[in-house]
């Protein structure tokens, strides 16, 4: 369990609230249905957090606690529907994350991620959840981690690494994709649901798998032109012999009817176009942290 005790002054957390005013409100206005609470969003106090949560801010957390280690106001998760299929989305935040800055308060505690998020798709599967989306704070390697170690992950939306995954990238059967952690752009990404099958598949996932088994193959062509014989060699061979068949059974169930994942990166421009209404809230939230003259 990670804890810390810093904390920003009354004055700049007064000023980091009003700006969390603002983009609270402007994102009500998008239609966010699930926020995750990351450690910046901590640094406000956590008494905030559950306010805007009682107000009707959609956050979750499932492995956020109090500083004594009691469960949160915060729900671990919620269940939404699209086109009647139930999907269940929590959030995490990382218990090792070195990069956490200063901005830190004292009356939180995190747990295990990914002893949260077993607990976590358990419940949601129990309570009917066809598809598991994770909206993670942690960076891609953290992320590749839960994917490996959780079964029943269908998705991971990171915010929490600085890289942009262009191309989703996948870890045994869950999609990762990230938009970087700056907020410079917004991930767009598509679910062609496909009657009756939740077994999904990136659009470019098919000549992925192509390209490997023709790699697999040149390997293969240079170790056959040695004696077979050598131990090392005959090793070498019956490793990829089994790469190669592990490809193409995947192959072979991405020629079954699946469902697509697009995804796009749209760039945020400051004029945020045609969202008048969002750009007078920012307006006015950056007025009120002007700072005053004396």
């Amino acid at each position: 369990m990670l804890s810390n005790s810093i904390q920003l002054s009354p004055e700049a957390r007064n000023a980091a609230r009003l700006k969390a005013d603002a983009i609270i409100e402007a994102q009500e206005k998008m239609g966010i249905d699930a926020a995750n609470i990351g450690y910046k969003d901590l640094s406000l106090g956590l008494e905030y957090l559950e306010k805007k949560e009682s107000d009707g801010f959609p956050y979750v957390s499932a492995n956020l606690r109090t500083a004594n280690g009691g469960k949160t106001k915060i729900p671990a998760y919620r269940i939404l529907k699209a086109n009647g299929i139930k999907v269940g989305i929590f959030g995490l935040i990382d218990d090792k994350d070195k990069l956490m800055g200063n901005n830190l308060n004292p009356d939180y505690s995190v747990t295990d991620p990914l002893n949260a998020a077993e607990e976590t798709v358990k419940e949601l599967k129990a309570n009917g959840a066809d598809v598991v989306v994770v909206l993670s704070g942690m960076v891609l390697l953290r992320n590749k981690e839960l994917a490996g170690e959780v079964r029943g992950i269908n998705f991971i939306i990171s915010g929490g690494d600085a890289r942009m995954l262009v191309t989703p990238d996948k870890e045994g059967e869950t999609i990762i994709v990230a938009a970087m952690n700056r907020g410079k752009y917004i991930g767009v990404l598509h679910v062609g649901f496909f009657p009756g099958n939740l077994h999904f598949r990136t659009e470019n996932e098919e000549s992925d798998i192509q390209n490997r088994i023709a790699a697999l193959e040149s390997q293969k062509r240079v170790f056959e032109g040695q004696a077979a014989s050598t131990p090392d060699v005959k090793r070498k061979l019956d490793q990829i012999d089994n790469q190669e068949k592990e490809l193409r059974a995947r192959l072979a169930e991405l020629g079954q009817t699946s469902s697509v994942v697009k995804n796009r990166m749209v760039s945020l421009e400051p004029s945020i176009a045609g969202r008048e209404d969002i750009i007078k809230i920012l307006q006015k939230a950056n007025k009120k942290v002007e700072p005053t003259g004396h």
